[in-house]
């Protein structure tokens, strides 16, 4: 999260409301009865009832009435870094959360503040012009802050494969890239993936390139990872367009062995350059890329894909796929 966002103990207070039992819930309730400013007990009830809201499915008008009067009265506070609505909840919930967000901009517009939350708020919910609107605004703003580039990029990528989109979302990560000194892996790697997408390969290579640099030269904590393997991931994938077989399955190999990192261990590696790979009939090197995985990702889909090689088959190699293998072999389901 960028660093404009000044730390206070709501987003504490919402956490700690996420363990709220149903007797210590009617302790702030009465707190709230009695004092309708008390913030802390409104940001312990709103994460109550977003636990219920996102783990029960229970809709209530306690998560409404809470979430409206924070963006009324509290706007600044930190909590609102943490994403309370999104696209999943109830469109009437999104337009009144919309709504109280233009209501506090209206008295204001250039709170930069202001505009970074109700921008989250926009992009959690999958307003995306509304988001991108506010992040554009926050550019003009403050034109030499390279944060707000990166945002417009992740509002024109996330509504899906559009060219024109991605074409603008890559302007927008040149222009933070522009600004960063010195040059934030994360962003490099996004532009190598959007550059790759637009086939813009010499970019795409020199970005890549780029990325496996700044792994071996900088501390880049639990981003090492990630630059390592896509960086190796890009490489491999820009050979494979150029029909460079022997070195798309050499960087295959390189992106299995990164250490991994809190993403690739979660929702796995993305698995387009095995896949590609073992389409066109390069099992061996595809078993050993999932073999190696092993060592960072889920290992039941890994050896069922292997199984599946191994007999002949040629599985469509994704993530997602795999997650609901894994999801479905614990609760004793059927892939």
């Amino acid at each position: 999260m960028c660093a404009v966002m000044s730390a206070d103990l709501s987003l504490e207070w919402l956490r700690a409301g996420l363990a709220l039992d149903a007797t210590q819930a009617h302790e702030f309730t009465a707190r709230v009865a009695v004092d309708a400013d008390d913030f802390e007990a409104r940001a312990m009830l709103l994460g109550c009832a977003s636990r219920r809201q996102q783990v029960e499915g229970v809709e209530s008008d306690t998560f409404r009435e809470h979430l409206l009067w924070c963006i009324a009265h509290r706007p600044r506070a930190a909590l609102h870094e943490s994403p309370l609505v999104d696209a999943d909840d109830s469109e009437s919930l999104v337009t009144a959360m919309c709504e109280q967000w233009r209501a506090v901009l209206a008295g204001a517009p250039d709170d930069t503040l202001l505009l970074l939350h109700a921008g989250l708020a926009f992009l959690a919910a999958r307003e995306f012009e509304l988001a991108l609107s506010k992040f554009a605004h926050l550019e003009r703003l403050e034109p030499s802050n390279p944060e707000w580039p990166a945002w417009i990029s992740r509002c024109l990528t996330w509504p899906g494969d559009n060219i024109e989109r991605a074409e603008r979302a890559l302007a927008a990560l040149e222009r933070a890239l522009a600004l960063e000194r010195p040059r934030e892996a994360h962003t490099v790697k996004e532009a190598a993936k959007l550059a790759l997408r637009l086939q813009r390969f010499e970019q795409a290579r020199g970005l890549a390139l780029e990325l496996l640099e700044l792994a071996r030269t900088r501390d880049l904590g639990w981003m090492l990872g990630n630059a390592q393997y896509h960086g190796h991931r890009i490489l491999g994938l820009i050979a494979l367009a150029h029909g460079d077989i022997d070195t798309a399955k050499s960087e295959l190999l390189e992106s299995g062995r990164t250490e991994g990192s809190p993403q690739l261990n979660t929702f796995g590696p993305d698995l387009d350059l095995a896949n590609a790979l073992l389409q066109r009939g390069h099992t061996e090197v595809v078993i050993e890329f999932l073999q190696v995985c092993t060592r960072f990702w889920k290992p039941r889909p890994l050896q069922h894909w292997i199984a599946a090689i191994r007999a002949g088959e040629k599985p469509q190699l994704n993530n997602f796929y795999g997650l609901r293998f894994d999801h479905d072999a614990r609760h004793g389901g059927e892939s």
